[in-house]
Parts: C-alpha cells; structure tokens; sequence
C-alpha cells in the first residue's frame, strides 16, 4: 500500500532543491548538477502525489526531466560551469553570467533519446551554441517559477536557501527588475558569440576571486565596492 505523501514531506523537498540549486550555482562539478535535476524530479513527483500541483505544464520542468532521465538512464553529463569574465576589455551584454554547458554532441543524444514533446521543450529552453548548449538559464527559471508557485500556494518554509530566494525575488519586486531569465550573450561592439563561449569564459574559482574581490554580499544581494 503506497503511503500518502503530506504537505511537510514536500516542503523538506522544496528546501532540498533550493540547497542543490544554490550549491550547483557555486560549483562546476557534474554531480551538482545531477543532484539539482534529479531534486527537480523528486519535488515534482512529490507535489503531485500530494496533490498539491505539478510542473508537467512547465517546459523548464520537461527540459530537465529530459536531461535527468538521461543521465540516470543512459549517459554522463560531461558539463562545463563556467562564467563571463567579471573583469573584461570589451562589453558583454546578458541577463546572467553563469554558464552551465553541455557539449553539442551530448545534446544531440539527449534529443535522440527524448519524446517530442520533451524535444520541443529543449529546443526552447536550452541555449544552443556551436560546440555547446547552456542549460543554466532553464534549471534557473525552474526555480523562480517553482517559487511563485509556492508563495502563491502560501508553504511556510524556513530553510536558508529558499530565504536567499526571497530575497532576489523580493529585490527585483521593489526595483521593477524580472524575475526570469533570456541568458543570450551578446557583444554590443560585434565579434563572434561562439568564439566568446570557447574562449573567453572564466572558471567559477575565478569568478568567485572576482566577485569577493569586486563586491560585497549583503544578504544574498552583490553591491560594487568601486561604488
């Protein structure tokens, strides 16, 4: 007899992704990844048997189930977290500055190996360029999207990483900021977006040496130094 799935056990598990989320967000280690996909699946399987709701309407949802059901199933994710160069000689212009790549041809096999509604949603989500497509901006908009759902649900929830999710949401409310992301790069002064992705990122330890050397946390919100 299946036992029935209570309100608490999917709060614990909104509190577990957001803990994945925001450790996948600091590190470039596949297995973080794995971990925040695979939470996003399990959130969703438990709202559902809760009957709570469920995020099957959700492209962000079918484009990371796709990509979990992949590598628990089939194949490794072999992804590159990277991040544009805090310090840079010439202007960068996008919505993030987080990258989380797949190379090209391990995007090929997840689409062959994905329904059709499945390939539509990662063909609209995920970011494709020459060698590499970028799911970063898809795992993020999940999360905003899942939190508007359980704010608007009205879950108590206490956990430190789902708080630092308050607190972007709440900032980009008071600053008239968006809530989700595009994650297109684009160079104002012309130039090769594909040779900037090959080339021209920076590993997370130096973004994070960039950042501490740059900006200063105030509660989950980086403010310049040099301002």
């Amino acid at each position: 007899m299946n036992s029935r799935v209570s309100k608490n056990d999917c709060i614990a598990e909104i509190s577990r992704f957001y803990k994945k989320y925001y450790t996948f967000c600091k590190s470039p280690d596949p297995d973080h990844v794995r971990d925040v996909l695979q939470s996003a699946y399990s959130l969703n399987d438990k709202l559902k048997k809760a009957s709570i709701t469920d995020f099957f309407d959700s492209e962000e949802f079918l484009a990371i189930k796709a990509i979990r059901n992949f590598i628990t199933h089939q194949g490794e994710m072999l992804n590159e977290s990277k991040s544009h160069p805090l310090i840079s000689s010439f202007p960068i212009e996008s919505d993030v500055s987080i990258k989380c790549l797949i190379p090209a041809e391990k995007m090929v096999e997840i689409l062959n190996s994905s329904s059709k509604q499945a390939k539509e949603a990662l063909n609209n989500e995920i970011i494709v360029y020459r060698n590499f497509s970028d799911i970063y901006p898809c795992i993020f908009n999940f999360g905003v999207k899942l939190f508007l759902v359980i704010e608007e649900l009205g879950f108590e929830i206490s956990s430190e990483d789902y708080l630092s999710m308050k607190k972007s949401i709440d900032f980009e409310r008071v600053n008239g900021y968006p809530h989700f992301i595009n994650g297109k790069v684009h160079l104002p002064l012309g130039g090769c977006v594909d040779d900037f992705i090959n080339n021209h990122l920076i590993t997370m330890e130096v973004r994070a040496e960039q950042l501490a050397e740059l900006y200063e946390d105030k509660d989950g919100i980086f403010t310049s130094k040099l301002s």
